[in-house]
């Protein structure tokens, strides 16, 4: 015969047209495989709990600011770091507002409280 139909495979690799069972089968397969790898990465437990930690900022970071700032006295230096968490904290629920997907049902409001507070003063 004359050369092959795809020249990027092989000589010896036969190509073969697979059934609708066949490809979701084979689908499926390459899916386990791929969730096998990324959970055998030895990065993937870092980033992982490194999502997971950025992900509840939101909630753990109010809490946290409350505790200290209901301590009897407070430090001004500690004051002043406790108003820099708290403007990265605003700045993060109103950029999450705005880029990240499914932001304005998780940080609904955010970006117009970010520019009230800190833009308008």
């Amino acid at each position: 015969m004359g050369r092959p139909l795809y020249e990027a495979v092989p000589d010896d690799v036969e190509i073969v047209k697979l059934t609708i069972g066949q490809r979701d089968a084979l689908a499926r397969y390459k899916r386990h495989e791929n969730i096998n790898t990324f959970l055998g990465n030895e990065a993937t437990p870092k980033l992982l709990l490194g999502g997971l930690a950025i992900a509840s900022l939101p909630i753990v970071l109010p809490i946290i600011i409350s505790a200290l700032a209901k301590q009897a006295t407070i430090d001004p230096d500690l004051a002043e770091k406790i108003d820099t968490v708290i403007f990265i904290k605003d700045l993060n629920e109103a950029i999450g507002e705005i880029i990240v997907p499914g932001g304005g049902i998780l940080f609904k409001g955010e970006a117009r409280d970010f520019w009230d507070k800190y833009v308008k003063k």
